[in-house]
C-alpha cells in the first residue's frame, strides 16, 4: 500500500486515490526506462488499486456493521416493549384476582 494511505477511510479518500490512478496514455514517444519503468509504474498502480479495494472493503464492512446494529437495536427495543406489556398484563391479572378474592364471601374450604 502507498505511504499516504494512513488514516480513516472515507469516500473522499477513495475518490482521491482513484483519481490519482495513472491513465494509460497512448503515444509514440519512447520512455527513458523502457520495460523496467513500465514494471515500476505497474507496481505502483497495483499498490494503489490494492489500497482502493481495501478501503472499499472497510467501508462495506462498516456499513454492514451499522445496518446489523440498527436491526438488532430495533429488535432489542421490540423485545423490551413486549416484555413490558407481558409484565403489565400479569400485574393487571394479579390485581384483578386479588380484587375478586376480596369480593367473595368467606367460605369454608372444601375437602
Amino acid at each position: 500500500m502507498p505511504q499516504d494511505w494512513i488514516g480513516p477511510v472515507t469516500k473522499e479518500a477513495l475518490a482521491r486515490l482513484k483519481a490519482r490512478l495513472s491513465k494509460p496514455a497512448l503515444s509514440l514517444d519512447l520512455t527513458i526506462g523502457g520495460s523496467r519503468e513500465s514494471r515500476v509504474h505497474a507496481q505502483v498502480d497495483a499498490a494503489k488499486r490494492t489500497a482502493i479495494r481495501a478501503g472499499e472493503q472497510r467501508l462495506d464492512q462498516a456499513s454492514q456493521t451499522v445496518q446489523r446494529d440498527h436491526r438488532l437495536a430495533a429488535l432489542k427495543g421490540y423485545t423490551r416493549a413486549q416484555l413490558a406489556q407481558a409484565i403489565d398484563r400479569r400485574e393487571a391479572a394479579g390485581r384483578a384476582n386479588r380484587v375478586q378474592q376480596r369480593q367473595r364471601p368467606d367460605r369454608a374450604p372444601e375437602r
